[in-house]
């Protein structure tokens, strides 16, 4: 029982450093911008703006960019 509050606190210092999106119109913006890199298959870039707004680690991001890279590339092949 002593260790939820440890992982509590991880997960509120994790979720701090995220930054925040001010409106509607900016939280548009930022995902038109991501959907640009992903239609150009450009996974890691997009996934790479998304970052800063990430309320959890980089490293959950960085495995989804990897995942979808690679699921990508099998539906080509297809």
């Amino acid at each position: 029982m002593r260790v939820l509050p440890h992982i509590l606190l991880l997960f509120i210092s994790l979720s701090v450093n995220a930054e925040t999106l001010q409106s509607a119109s900016q939280t548009k913006t930022v995902a038109d911008e991501i959907m640009r890199h992903f239609v150009k298959e450009n996974f890691v870039e997009g996934i790479e703006i998304a970052k800063k707004y990430w309320p959890s680690s980089p490293a959950e991001l960085d495995a989804l960019a990897n995942q979808i890279s690679e699921q990508w590339t099998v539906v080509r092949k297809n």
